[in-house]
């Protein structure tokens, strides 16, 4: 009877705190992480101001690249699996860019900027 006992908890421990971690993380996956929000925010405005200075892009728009931008183009947007973009658009008048963002290119898809075209296209133009 012992070893039938000790043979459970030796199985069932690590599958509940397996269960319980399971759940935390499900948890915590639906929540937003206010710390991280909060600890980027001090960033964005520090951004934006520049851009509210020039009067050239705004922090919601910074933001959507970012967000959308990024996770190909890289988080500096200097390249990634797509290009870097600090330098593709150096060459790129604001109406080629939003034609690339409205049709597609190579392997990017089309529509992603959904109505913020000419927006992206301004914010990338500004890019140094």
């Amino acid at each position: 009877m012992k070893q039938t006992f000790r043979g459970f908890l030796v199985a069932a421990v690590p599958a509940l705190l397996g269960i319980v971690f399971g759940v935390g993380v499900i948890i915590y996956d639906l929540h937003p992480n206010k710390a991280a929000e909060t600890a980027a925010a001090p960033k964005e405005e520090s951004a934006a101001k520049p851009a509210a200075a020039g009067g050239a892009v705004d922090a919601a728009t910074k933001k959507f690249v970012s967000t959308t931008c990024a996770s190909c183009h890289g988080a500096d947007l200097k390249g990634g699996f797509g290009p870097n973009l600090h330098e593709v658009t150096k060459n790129m008048s604001e109406a080629d860019i939003v034609k690339v963002l409205t049709d597609g290119k190579g392997q990017m898809p089309k529509g992603l900027a959904a109505g913020k075209e000419e927006a992206v296209a301004k914010y990338l133009k500004s890019l140094k």
